[in-house]
């Protein structure tokens, strides 16, 4: 059985420098953004689950997925510097 990725057509990575400055970039947007994520711990009467979300507005807004929060009792966020 080939491998998936045997029979991508794709063109060789051959430029060292476009990938380094992607790979920085990709860095200083996860070190711009990461303060905003947040870990969803949640409780319900069928068990604990998690998810994640991200802070949309100055005032603590968290957007999450409902299927994180649905049918929650008690809902703990923990930030990326263990803030909660």
């Amino acid at each position: 059985m080939l491998d998936i990725l045997d029979r991508i057509d794709r063109p060789p990575i051959v430029d060292s420098d476009q990938l380094d400055a992607y790979s920085r970039r990709v860095v200083d947007i996860a070190g711009t953004v990461g303060p905003a994520v947040a870990r969803v711990s949640s409780r319900t009467p069928r068990g604990e689950g998690s998810g994640s979300g991200f802070i949309i507005a100055p005032d603590g807004l968290l957007l999450t997925n409902s299927h994180v929060v649905a049918g929650a009792g008690e809902l703990r966020l923990t930030l990326a510097g263990g803030e909660t």
